[in-house]
């Protein structure tokens, strides 16, 4: 928008040089180096010939004027669309330069319009530049399963099914009506799937989290092929970290803006203000949000569309724990994990490249499988099979859920020994499983789930050998949490994923369940009532037996008789 020319705009110093328009383009001709120009004519989305002349040319600085001349990205009045372009690469000592020489050459203030869009543009710029580098260390470190090396996610990922639910249903008998999606692309992308809020459901295991981060390392690289490449912000946060934080500014400036900034919850707020339009928000693990029940959040607000209407926001939560007072418009995306083709391009990807031989070999095995074969759809539960088969070259025949866990989990122990070297020796674990199996089972069971421990409280109960040797094992994990009550960061630990917490957890719901633990039982039946009209054991209970997998004597280890509650 081009500024207004009044006598107050002219600085008393340079009247003699009042509109002296061309004098300026020479010298931002003589100011721009070739770099600079072929960075501004890549912002500016300049048609390849014309890149390519300006690449050539003998004298790119004044090409350069010439073009944005023509296009009104300059003009005698307004040099806005060129600061813009300057603060959006980051050179802000350019910016202030041109800046500079236009007032001393035409006489013209840059107009405080101009100034506080181009201060805007400067906040959004060093806000992106903290969330890619709090994005690619998570993007960065994704690994399939506990043991196995971090790595890239665009490294390990491969799509599995993915659908639109174009009607829901209302029963068994009348079941969501899906339709498919090409590529996760066109959750963002498709007609289907146009609108402001989008739910991506699925089970446990099904890719959830890995596809939020996929779309990380799609932003933050700018890949030419995602919907994402324009977007102005991404806001990325995991719900489960966000224990009494009510506010979306307050949960951003802790997760994203490096402690050491000056980045207020203020400067974040006129920054999404600004550029609402061109914000998409990415909210992982809702099912594990301990604030779900809670109202009066922004997170509920934004969910519900009474915040950030203007913005896509997209939430990555489990089938059976969608949001409650979805706005309409919401559309819903269900994840439906690995078919045959899906395996193996896991496979051939991230297992061992090309190698035809094995993925068939795995496909063969788990074909005279059946029951490995129908939890290998989860692509959680396939990628350890995947990869510790490659390891061993065995697949087991599994008549259970518990058995495959089981075995798993002695794979990832005789790794580590290997790993150790067979001098070392390994804690002894079996003492110290009951309390953890405990400790999972007491931690889904709660009003607000917890599902991050503070390691002084593990080391307590676990002791340090024990936790440390899980810790290298990869079936727990630290990560940072922001205490509001404190306004502190602190390091606490979790399961390697939820699904491994309920198998734990249900070690222990199959021991309060057995014969000699009838008192027990009847101890958690009466406790707690107040939790949604369920006990914690009827919780627990309905968690487990829920979550995707059908026979219960694939869940409990000792309760294959037990009835539903």
């Amino acid at each position: 928008m081009a500024a207004n020319v009044s006598p107050v705009d002219i600085k008393p110093d340079v009247k003699k040089t009042v509109n002296d328009f061309d004098s300026f383009k020479v010298a931002l001709a003589e100011d721009l180096t070739d770099e600079n120009v072929i960075e501004l004519a890549t912002v500016f989305n300049y048609p390849p010939a014309i890149k390519e002349k300006l690449e050539t040319s003998a004298s790119a600085g004044r090409l350069m004027i010439r073009y944005m001349e023509e296009r009104g990205q300059i003009e005698p009045t307004s040099i806005l669309t060129l600061l813009c372009a300057l603060n959006k690469m980051d050179l802000l000592g350019i910016e202030k330069r041109v800046r500079k020489l236009y007032e001393e050459h035409t006489g013209i203030l840059c107009s405080s319009e101009d100034q506080s869009k181009a201060q805007i543009e400067e906040k959004k710029n060093k806000f992106n530049k903290y969330s890619k580098i709090a994005y690619q260390k998570q993007y960065g470190t994704a690994k399939p399963f506990p043991s196995m090396n971090e790595r890239s996610v665009d490294r390990i990922f491969v799509e599995g099914g993915i659908y639109y639910v174009a009607q829901k249903g209302d029963s068994k008998q009348t079941p969501d009506v899906l339709e498919s999606l090409e590529s996760y692309n066109e959750i963002l992308s498709s007609p289907k799937t146009d609108s402001k809020r989008k739910i991506i459901e699925g089970e446990p295991g099904y890719g959830k989290s890995t596809i939020g981060l996929q779309f990380l390392h799609d932003w933050c690289t700018k890949n030419p092929t995602s919907p994402l490449k324009d977007v102005k912000i991404l806001i990325y946060l995991q719900l489960r970290q966000l224990v009494g934080v009510k506010s979306i500014y307050t949960a951003i400036k802790n997760f994203i803006v490096p402690k050491d900034e000056d980045m207020d919850e203020a400067c974040i707020q006129e920054i999404l203000r600004v550029y609402k339009e061109s914000v998409v928000m990415i909210f992982d693990s809702y099912d594990e949000y301990p604030d779900k029940n809670e109202t009066e959040t922004d997170i509920s607000f934004i969910i519900e569309m009474k915040m950030f209407q203007d913005s896509i926001v997209m939430i990555l939560t489990r089938t059976l724990c969608l949001p409650p007072n979805l706005h309409p418009e919401t559309k819903s995306i269900r994840l439906t994990g690995f078919g045959v083709a899906e395996r193996r391009n896991y496979v051939l990807k991230v297992v061992d490249r090309n190698n035809d031989q094995l993925a068939d070999w795995i496909e063969e095995q788990l074909q005279r499988n059946p029951v490995l074969k129908d939890l290998c759809q989860v692509p959680l539960l396939f990628t350890m099979v995947a990869h510790t088969v490659h390891k061993s070259q065995n697949i087991e025949v599994f008549n259970s859920l518990t058995r495959f866990f089981k075995y798993l989990i002695a794979c990832f122990h005789n790794h580590m020994k290997s790993k150790k070297g067979a001098t070392n020796e390994v804690p002894a674990v079996e003492t110290k499983l009951a309390k953890l199996y405990r400790i999972a089972f007491e931690g889904l069971t709660q009003r607000k789930q917890q599902l991050t421990w503070k390691t002084t409280y593990l080391v307590s109960e676990l002791g340090q050998e024990f936790y440390d040797y899980y810790i290298d094992l990869g079936m727990l994990a630290q990560e940072e949490v922001f205490d509001i009550s404190q306004c502190i960061h602190l390091i606490e630990a979790r399961m390697s994923h939820k699904i491994i917490c309920e198998f734990y957890a249900s070690n222990h719901l199959a021991w309060i369940l057995s014969e000699d633990n009838r008192a027990l039982t009847y101890r958690y039946l009466q406790e707690d009532q107040g939790n949604v009209g369920k006990s914690s054991l009827h919780w627990i209970y309905q968690e487990i037996y829920t979550s995707g997998y059908s026979r219960m004597d694939m869940i409990f280890p000792s309760a294959v008789n037990v009835k539903p509650l």
